[in-house]
């Protein structure tokens, strides 16, 4: 059995270029077993379980590259697999169709299938597949497609629970990439990064129904940037305490903005999360914007 770190590593080197029609994956030998006392754990969303891109998995194998178990051929996206339990699920291109693969993690074999169309079109003319990762919870999976459409579903049976099309919904114009965030899980919310021009920035929807909970920001715009959980001021900046709607302001996932100049839409901009403040630091014409607490 492959660990879930490994087991990325695997398929982020295999996985192979496709044309317009769906392939099997190729099995070419079973994982070997895992050692005595090994820790795994399923990683179920682009930053992995804990939000931080860090793996506590222990004893893996220092042998690059690993064992090739079975290889997928896939078509177009940046989008990288979600894995939980028997459950692989990953995201990609064919045509002018989505695709949301379930297969299992250690043969490849194809558990179920979700299409639906696209006419997405990158305005570098670089790559027009999806951007945004997966993200499982329990018996539920839930994707964002280049052109904004998000939907829920079952991790079982790949049945559609819930639907939304954020640039028809909130009238979110296309960037030069899409829509290209990754959803966060938290508590009962699904939290997007939407950016529809004059609000909401970013929306909180009740994760088993689809129905909007609230909704935050009037000022930020489209970005590409996925929302992590954080304490702020030692409390859980999650979304999930009231919502003063007059003001579309959300007390405890919004504590305080630093604003910075991007426009261009060429910033690079990293974000530190600390227990007691939030900093963010900008990577653009040598100038930084930092906000820390008092």
């Amino acid at each position: 059995m492959l660990t879930r770190r490994s087991m990325l590593m695997a398929i982020a080197g295999q996985v192979l270029g496709a044309g317009f029609a769906t392939a099997q994956a190729r099995f070419h030998r079973r994982p070997k077993p895992l050692p005595a006392g090994a820790v795994t754990a399923d990683w179920p969303s682009f930053l992995g379980p804990s939000h931080d891109a860090v793996s506590a998995e222990t004893k893996l194998s220092r042998t690059l590259p690993p064992p090739l178990v079975w290889e997928f051929p896939k078509g177009t996206g940046y989008t990288s697999p979600a894995i939980a339990g028997d459950r692989l699920v990953y995201l990609h291109r064919l045509g002018n169709d989505e695709i949301v693969e379930c297969l299992h993690p250690e043969t490849g074999a194809s558990r179920w299938q979700f299409r639906y169309g696209t006419m997405f079109e990158d305005r570098y003319g670089y790559n027009n597949g999806p951007r945004s990762s997966p993200v499982i919870d329990e018996q539920l999976v839930y994707t964002v497609g280049a052109e904004g459409k998000v939907h829920c579903l079952e991790l079982g049976s790949g049945r559609v629970v819930w639907k939304h099309d954020l640039r028809v919904e909130y009238k979110v114009p296309q960037d030069f990439f899409g829509t290209a965030s990754t959803p966060l899980v938290e508590g009962r919310l699904l939290i997007v990064n939407v950016g529809a021009p004059g609000g909401p920035c970013v929306v909180g929807f009740d994760k088993t129904t689809g129905r909007e909970a609230w909704r935050a920001g009037t000022e930020w715009g489209p970005s590409y940037a996925s929302p992590v959980p954080a304490l702020v001021h030692g409390k859980p900046a999650d979304g999930r305490s009231d919502v003063d709607r007059s003001r579309e302001r959300t007390p405890g996932l919004f504590v305080s903005v630093a604003q910075s100049d991007a426009r261009l839409g060429e910033r690079v901009v990293s974000c530190g999360v600390r227990q007691q403040g939030v900093r963010i630091g900008e990577l653009s014409d040598r100038r930084r914007a930092r906000r820390d607490p008092a």
